[in-house]
């Protein structure tokens, strides 16, 4: 049976929900915090992702994202700066002179332990990413923030790729590189794990630009990447597939892309691929030619174009030489002394201070059939003989047994000298010098590596590791070796010395001189007249792929230009017209 509802009571009207936070913000950053600390400090074995993943989600939803976000960031800064100084600061080197095996030793515990710190890191972050889902999804694009795994690569940079972590770190790599050079063992993964680091730093502006800062902080840069590939090329692709090589290569032109000069990186280039043609030691002429591909497709055609001719010349020398062995067995008795000759076009190859050398008749009267030959398919030419690339393979009788010696041609000009003396005479430095006339700089290194050195077919009197000018040498008739065949190297610098570096550098400077004069020329005569201030740009602009020219040496260039009436002031003072 159905009531009727009373009269004169009115129903209760229920107040309105609260709308705001079930939680405590306080309470639920004070918690996540605390996990977040002990998720780096790899404490994280009890905790409860659900929970954690409910805290970040909670403070996101009810409008506190940015205290998540600038919470998290704290932390993970403040424990980057703990491992900086616990792991890293304390890994310095401390040796700065005296047994390069222990300061190798000292570079690999410093390289080891910034990949371990950032193996930890990026563990890490991607721990907190997983946590900070939703964060990342809802938060940080409105913000315009990163996400959490690049704001964890930003505070690394900022953090632990800083002085003076940065500049040990750099000098660590660029001290075993050399190192290894001078032909002492290092751990090439320690110096590979590093450089990985910063190559996987590159995805971020600031990385990248960081990274640059990194490559060009040291004179001897662009050095060092020509000598990195330059022991790929010889020795250390050797076995390794073509995809393999390939991954070498373009890991390569990945840092060489960082290089600001990129000029300077062509020279040492160009010196180094010269070796390794003149001597035959590429591994692969493929390999040699890829790389040669890839520095086309970053630079251009006129970057590579000298160094695609050396290449030519090596081709058109070997046919040569097939003509000239024909010539030979057709008009000429066969001569006591096998002869093989590359001709080097002189605008391709890099120029060499030859120093001078006097020959001994067999060997005079080996080269000048070539000559005569040479000249009467080619005239108008000229040929210059630069002895100091050559090589001689020379049959020494010791008293054990004759060894195969592979020498310079300047060594073989020594060797020749001892052929008639007896045991037990010698001829003193000046003896030699002034037979030879070899300038003293090459007969020392040449002295060295046949007395001093691993293979030692020369006595030095008094011994000792370097050669003086009061010195007298003698032939050691008991010179014994297991090989039949060897090789002796002349003791030399891979890295270019103090006086080396500066010659280069005054070249270089003349070479940018004519270029930056040839850029301006180019820009005037298609554009008829220009502003100081466009002009400067376009220049900049059109030189960066080689240099980063200077504004001052670019008004100096218009200045000389301006002088040879090549251009002049328009009437404003501030621009310039062409003169055809």
């Amino acid at each position: 049976m159905a009531t009727a509802p009373r009269r004169g009571i009115k129903p209760k009207i229920k107040p309105p929900k609260k709308h705001g936070p079930a939680i405590s913000v306080e309470e639920t950053w004070s918690t996540l915090s605390q996990n977040i600390k002990e998720i780096l400090n790899h404490n994280a074995a009890n905790l409860s992702f659900e929970e954690n993943h409910r805290y970040a989600y909670h403070l996101v939803l009810y409008k506190n994202g940015d205290i998540l976000y600038r919470g998290m960031k704290k932390i993970v800064a403040e424990n980057l700066d703990r491992l900086a100084k616990e792991e890293i600061i304390s890994a310095f080197p401390t040796t700065g002179t005296g047994d390069p095996m222990q300061r190798s030793q000292e570079n690999e515990l410093l390289l080891k332990a910034l990949k371990s710190v950032w193996d930890d890191h990026t563990s890490n972050m991607a721990k907190l990413g997983q946590i900070l889902k939703y964060m990342d999804r809802i938060y940080t694009k409105p913000a315009e923030v990163p996400e959490t795994w690049e704001a964890g690569l930003q505070l690394f940079l900022k953090h632990i790729i800083c002085p003076p972590i940065k500049d040990h770190l750099l000098t660590a790599i660029l001290n075993q590189i050399q190192y290894e050079r001078e032909g002492y063992t290092i751990n090439r993964s320690a110096v590979k794990g590093c450089v990985e680091v910063l190559l996987s730093l590159d995805s971020d502006d600031n990385a990248l630009t960081a990274f640059e800062t990194f490559i060009n902080s040291n004179d001897k840069c662009s050095e060092f990447i020509s000598l990195f590939i330059d022991d790929h090329l010889k020795r250390g692709l050797k076995g390794k597939t073509d995809e393999e090589v390939d991954v070498v290569l373009d890991k390569t032109i990945t840092v060489f892309r960082y290089l600001t000069e990129k000029d300077v990186f062509e020279r040492y280039y160009k010196n180094h691929l010269a070796k390794r043609l003149i001597q035959a030691k590429s591994v692969s002429d493929d390999a040699e030619r890829g790389m040669l591909a890839k520095l086309k497709i970053e630079c251009g055609y006129q970057f590579t174009q000298k160094l695609e001719g050396m290449f030519h010349d090596i081709k058109i020398s070997a046919d040569t030489m097939k003509s000239y062995k024909e010539h030979l067995a057709k008009s000429i008795p066969s001569l006591s002394i096998d002869l093989s000759v590359i001709v080097m076009t002189s605008t391709f190859w890099p120029s060499h201070s030859s120093s001078p050398c006097n020959l001994p008749q067999q060997l005079l009267d080996t080269i000048k059939p070539f000559e005569e030959f040479y000249l009467s398919q080619h005239s108008g030419r000229r040929l210059t003989w630069q002895l100091s690339l050559g090589n001689v393979d020379v049959r020494v009788a010791f008293k054990s047994k004759k060894h195969d010696l592979n020498v310079t041609t300047f060594a073989a000009v020594i060797l020749l000298l001892f052929e008639d003396l007896k045991d037990d005479d010698f001829l003193t430095y000046e003896d030699i010098q002034q037979a030879t006339s070899i300038d003293h700089a090459d007969l020392q290194r040449q002295l060295q590596s046949l007395a001093c050195a691993k293979y030692k077919v020369l006595r030095k009197h008094p011994p000792g590791r370097d050669v003086q000018s009061s010195d007298a040498f003698s032939f050691n008739s008991a010179f014994t070796a297991p090989l039949q065949k060897l090789k002796i190297s002349t003791v030399s610098s891979k890295v270019e010395s103090g006086e080396e570096l500066k010659e280069t550098r005054d070249r270089i400077d003349e070479e940018r001189r004519h270029q930056t004069e040839a850029c301006i020329v180019r820009i005037m005569k298609d554009r008829k007249h220009m502003s100081h201030n466009d002009l400067v740009n376009e220049v900049t602009r059109l030189l960066a792929s080689r240099f980063q020219p200077n504004p001052l040496i670019i008004k100096k260039r218009i200045e000389g230009l301006i002088e040879r009436d090549y251009l002049e002031r328009a009437e404003d003072r501030k621009s310039y017209n062409y003169l055809a």
